[in-house]
C-alpha cells in the first residue's frame, strides 16, 4: 500500500473511532460539567496538569523516537520501554512525594489524595509505548482506532457511572485511570509487540538523544499551555479555575480529538517520504488546507453560540464561562495549523528546531498570561489568544525560511481564517438585529448554527468547488 492509500486509510480508520467516540463523550462531558461544582473542575484542573507533564514524554518523545527508528528491532523496543518505565517510576515517586506540598499551595487538601491515587497508576503508561510506536510506524491506524475506542468510551462510562454515583470529582480521576488499564490491555493484546526490561541501553543513545529533545519540547509546550492553569488556581482560587477550565475543556474538545489524529497520521507520514522533500512539502499542503477548511468554521461557529452552549447544556452555574469560550476559540486553529508545522519539522530529523520554536511560543506567551491573570479570566483568555497569535506568526517565518517552503503553502490557511470571521460576524449580525430578546435559547441556538452552516456551505461551493471535489476525488 502506497504512502498516500495508507495516509487516507489511516485518517479514515481514525475519524471513524473519533466519531463514534465523540458522539457519547462529548454529550457525556456537558452531562458530567453540569453536575459537577466549578470547585470540583478546579481541583481536577490541578491534578491534570502535572498528570499532562507526565503523559507528554509518552506521545511526545518515546513513541516519536521509536517511529523515527523505522528499522526497530525488539532491542530497540525494550531499551525505549525500560527507559520509559524508569522515567514513569521516577515520575510517580516524585507526584507522591510533592503530592502534599502542592495541596498545601493551592490550600485545597483534596489535591493531594487525587495526586497519590493517579501516581500509583502512572507507571502502566510505559506499557503503551512500543506498540503504539509499532502501529504508527506501520501506520496501522485500525488496530489503534479500535483501542483508543475501547478505552475511551470505557473511561467515559466509568465517568457516568461515577458521578451520577455522587463521587464528585473524583469521577474523572477513575475515569482517566480506566483509560490507562484499558489502554495498555487491549494496545498489547491487539498488537503483539516483542519487548522487555534490558540492562543494554549503551547502542540506544542517538534515539534516546532524539527521544529527549522531543520530550524537552513537550515540557515547554506543557509550560506555557497550563500556566495559566497554575497562575490562575494559586491567584484567584479554586472555584474560578473550575470555570476556566470547564471553559477551556468545551473550548479545545475538536482540537483535542482531532489533534491527536493528525499528530499519530501526520508525522507518520512525514517520517515515511522524509527522504523525498516534495513529497513531504506536498502532504504538509494538504494537511494545513484540509485541516484549516475544517477547523476555522468549527472554532468561530463556537464562538459565536458560546452563550447559548453554557446556558442550554451547562446550567446556570457556568454562565461565567460563555465569553471565556468565545475568546478562547480563536487561538485553536492556529494552534492546530502550528502543531502539523512542529510535527512535519520533527520528522525531517529538525527537533531542535522544533524545540526553538516551542521556547518562542512559550516566553511570549507565559509574560502574556502574567499580565493577563491581573485582570480576571476573560483578560487571561485575552492575553491567550494575542500572545499565541504574536508567537504563530514568527514561527511561520522561521518554517518558511528554514524549509525554504513557497509562501503559498505557509499561508494557505488564511483565505478560510476570513471566512469563517465573515461568517462569525453574521452570526452576530443576525442575533443583534434578526432575533427577538424573548426567544427561547434553543431557538437562537438552532437558528444561529444553521445560519453559519447555509454560509459556509454556500462560501465553499463558491470558492473552492473544485478544490473540493478534486481532494474528494484523490481520496478514492
Amino acid at each position: 500500500m502506497s504512502v498516500k492509500n495508507k495516509v487516507l486509510n489511516g485518517l479514515k480508520w481514525s475519524v471513524l473511532s473519533k466519531l463514534i467516540v465523540q458522539i457519547f463523550s462529548w454529550a457525556s462531558t456537558f452531562l458530567i460539567i453540569r453536575i459537577l461544582t466549578p470547585n470540583d473542575y478546579g481541583i481536577i484542573a490541578i491534578v491534570t496538569v502535572f498528570f499532562s507533564l507526565v503523559h507528554i514524554f509518552a506521545v511526545n518523545g518515546f513513541v516519536s523516537a521509536l517511529v523515527k527508528n523505522r528499522s526497530a528491532d525488539r532491542l530497540s523496543a525494550s531499551q525505549i520501554f525500560t527507559l520509559s518505565l524508569i522515567v514513569y517510576l521516577l515520575f510517580s515517586f516524585l507526584l507522591s512525594f510533592f503530592a502534599e506540598s502542592i495541596s498545601h499551595y493551592y490550600d485545597n487538601e483534596k489535591i493531594e489524595n487525587a495526586m497519590y491515587v493517579m501516581a500509583i497508576f502512572v507507571p502502566l503508561l510505559s506499557f503503551c509505548v512500543v506498540p503504539n510506536a509499532n502501529l504508527n510506524r506501520k501506520m496501522n491506524f485500525k488496530i489503534k482506532a479500535k483501542s483508543e475506542t475501547i478505552s475511551a468510551l470505557g473511561g467515559t462510562g466509568v465517568a457516568l457511572v461515577c458521578v451520577y454515583s455522587g463521587a464528585e470529582f473524583w469521577a474523572l480521576i477513575y475515569s482517566r485511570i480506566a483509560e490507562i488499564i484499558l489502554s495498555a490491555i487491549t494496545l498489547n493484546y491487539m498488537q503483539k509487540s516483542e519487548y522487555g526490561l534490558t540492562l543494554s541501553l549503551k547502542s540506544a543513545k542517538p534515539m534516546f538523544m532524539f527521544a529527549a529533545k522531543i520530550q524537552l519540547n513537550g515540557f515547554i509546550w506543557f509550560v506555557y499551555n497550563k500556566i495559566d492553569t497554575l497562575i490562575i488556581g494559586k491567584l484567584l482560587g479554586i472555584q474560578p479555575l473550575g470555570i476556566y477550565n470547564a471553559a477551556s475543556e468545551i473550548a479545545s474538545m475538536p482540537m483535542t480529538k482531532v489533534s491527536s489524529i493528525l499528530n499519530q497520521v501526520g508525522f507518520s507520514a512525514f517520517v515515511s517520504t522524509n527522504n523525498d522533500i516534495d513529497a513531504s512539502k506536498y502532504y504538509l499542503a494538504r494537511s494545513i488546507r484540509l485541516l484549516s477548511l475544517a477547523v476555522f468554521p468549527v472554532f468561530f461557529g463556537i464562538s459565536a453560540v458560546a452563550n447559548e452552549i453554557t446556558a442550554v447544556f451547562l446550567g446556570s452555574q457556568w454562565l461565567d464561562a460563555a465569553m471565556i469560550i468565545s475568546i478562547l476559540v480563536f487561538a485553536f486553529p492556529l494552534r492546530m495549523i502550528n502543531a502539523t508545522f512542529n510535527s512535519f519539522s520533527n520528522a525531517m530529523g529538525e527537533a531542535r528546531f522544533s524545540l526553538e520554536n516551542t521556547m518562542i511560543i512559550a516566553s511570549i506567551l507565559v509574560s502574556a498570561i502574567i499580565i493577563g491573570v491581573q485582570y480576571g479570566l476573560v483578560e487571561t483568555a485575552i492575553a491567550w489568544v494575542v500572545g499565541f497569535s504574536s508567537a504563530f506568526s514568527i514561527i511561520l517565518y522561521r518554517i518558511q525560511k528554514k524549509f525554504k517552503i513557497r509562501a503559498e503553502i505557509i499561508f494557505n490557511w488564511v483565505s478560510p481564517l476570513f471566512i469563517s470571521l465573515t461568517m462569525w460576524a453574521i452570526i452576530m449580525l443576525i442575533e443583534i438585529f434578526l432575533l427577538p430578546a424573548t426567544m427561547h435559547l434553543v431557538g437562537v441556538l438552532l437558528i444561529k448554527m444553521m445560519s453559519g452552516v447555509v454560509f459556509i456551505c454556500t462560501a465553499y461551493m463558491l470558492f473552492y468547488k473544485s478544490e473540493i471535489l478534486q481532494l474528494i476525488d484523490k481520496g478514492k
